[in-house]
């Protein structure tokens, strides 16, 4: 059986040995408002290179007592571009800069215990990535891939003024936690982290707060706890919510989806004489669907 490359409207996620799915575009390098320039308090001396620290406990130590945030540096003795990052960006006098304003680590995902668990934990598989913590070690953001000074600073940057941010949700979400919107942009945030238990919180409060969908969310958050559900290992949840949306909502854009994803579960569950019922049975209903024709196809293979 070929992998998946794209059975819905969403992308594949690879998750526990399961593609899962979902359409979340990471825009962290946009345009950015402010830059790193004027970071260092006037006559304060210079600092001319990075102080890295190299025990995440330290880091999150310094962070608290400083209240700054951690940039975290995570890479590997094999990656190239790591190095390259470590030759010309971490040496630029813009990004030393933003030590200033940062707890800096650095660990090694192969070598480093701290890094092992760190890779394990966050669900890093490709370096260098370079990640924002809070000061009690919760993800704020990431930015995959090497980067130029430049970049690094405008990244960096834009991820601190982000009102979307997880931080920054999440005081909205504890001054007002009845907004429906607030919820599920928070739920999205942590499902792009790919921290489904988080994300599957907010959701599920979504279907408690709104069970009509007058947010015209509720039917999303079935769809996506769902997900949640499928890429922690509990299929059989997530089926029963798949089953839920369609039951609920039968004219949900995502009834369509929900179908997919259901008998892609099955599909992977090896119960492939059920996954090609509802496959065909999904052809019957949406023969002009913009997926129809890679159904098809799967059908073809199973």
């Amino acid at each position: 059986m070929r992998k998946v490359e794209r059975l819905t409207d969403m992308q594949p996620i690879q998750t526990r040995g399961m593609v899962m799915l979902l359409n979340l575009a990471l825009l962290l390098l946009l345009p950015t408002i402010m830059t790193c320039g004027g970071t260092e308090s006037e006559g304060a001396p210079a600092v001319k290179a990075i102080r890295w620290i190299n025990k995440y406990e330290d880091a999150l130590a310094k962070a608290k007592k400083e209240n700054k945030p951690v940039l975290l540096d995570l890479y590997t003795d094999w990656c190239g571009w790591c190095k390259k990052m470590d030759v010309s960006t971490y040496t630029d006098p813009q990004v030393i800069a933003v030590n200033r304003r940062m707890i800096f680590l650095k660990l090694n995902a192969e070598t480093d215990p701290d890094g092992i668990e760190l890779q394990r934990r966050m669900n890093v598989y490709s370096f260098p990535t370079t990640m924002l913590l809070d000061s009690n070690g919760e993800e704020i953001d990431r930015i995959p891939g090497y980067l130029t000074a430049e970049m690094f600073v405008k990244a960096v940057d834009q991820i601190l003024n982000d009102k979307d941010s997880i931080p920054s949700l999440k005081k909205q979400e504890a001054e007002n936690g009845n907004d429906v919107d607030i919820l599920y942009r928070l739920g999205r945030r942590y499902y792009e982290k790919e921290s489904y238990e988080q994300a599957k919180v907010r959701f599920e409060r979504i279907i408690l707060k709104d069970p009509q969908n007058k947010s015209k969310r509720t039917d999303e958050a079935y769809f996506l706890k769902a997900l949640c559900s499928a890429n922690l290992g509990e299929m059989n949840e997530a089926m029963a919510l798949l089953e839920r949306l369609k039951s609920s909502f039968p004219a949900s854009k995502y009834a369509p989806e929900a179908d997919l994803v259901y008998g892609e579960i099955l599909m992977k569950s090896r119960r492939s004489a059920e996954a090609k019922k509802v496959f065909q049975q999904f052809l019957q209903k949406y023969p002009k669907h913009k997926l129809a024709e890679e159904v098809r196809q799967m059908l073809t293979e199973l």
